[in-house]
């Protein structure tokens, strides 16, 4: 007869505060030379009561420890590598302005080079920018932004949905 090991005691139950100890991971990118990964972490800000999202830089190998790419107050998501693995294209609310704190900043395109500096802001829309693919030469970076809704223009109840996903907390209806 085979002895076990004693099983270990119960952990308590979750409780809210826990929450604040999470760190969510997300859009993880595979460099092109397959030598790198770039990923999103995401974590609570508990004074701000908001999140807070920065794009992490880790070796393939583990050979070192990850380390933060771009600092920002605010949430940057979506990294992607340019063709040649020098730059990364990704979207951020950093610079957007807030004049509600119940409105929700609008996220640009920003670049930053992997061999230093900080992150470059490319576009200035009042809305969600997504979707960053780069062109194969690595010379053009095409993205996704929603059309402004013109001002002073009602609610006609009719909308159009052109993708399958088009519930989400982050930009499309809820």
């Amino acid at each position: 007869m085979a002895l076990y090991a004693a099983v270990p005691a119960v952990p308590p139950p979750m409780t809210p505060e826990d929450l604040y100890a999470f760190r969510f991971l997300a859009d993880a990118q595979i460099s092109p030379d397959g030598a790198r990964i770039a990923y999103v972490v995401r974590e609570i800000d508990r004074d701000a009561n908001t999140y807070r999202s920065g794009i992490w830089l880790l070796p393939y190998d583990g050979g070192e420890a990850p380390r933060r790419l771009a600092e920002s107050a605010g949430q940057d998501a979506l990294p992607t590598w340019s063709p040649d693995g020098r730059w990364l294209a990704f979207v951020s609310d950093r610079n957007a302005p807030q004049d509600d704190a119940k409105v929700r900043k609008p996220k640009n395109v920003f670049l930053l080079s992997l061999a230093g500096g900080e992150a470059r802001q490319l576009t200035s829309f009042a809305d969600d920018c997504a979707d960053l693919t780069w062109s194969p030469d690595g010379k053009h970076l095409a993205f996704t932004a929603k059309d402004p809704k013109p001002a002073g223009a009602g609610d006609d109840g009719i909308y159009v949905w052109n993708r399958l996903r088009y519930k989400s907390d982050e930009g499309y209806l809820s």
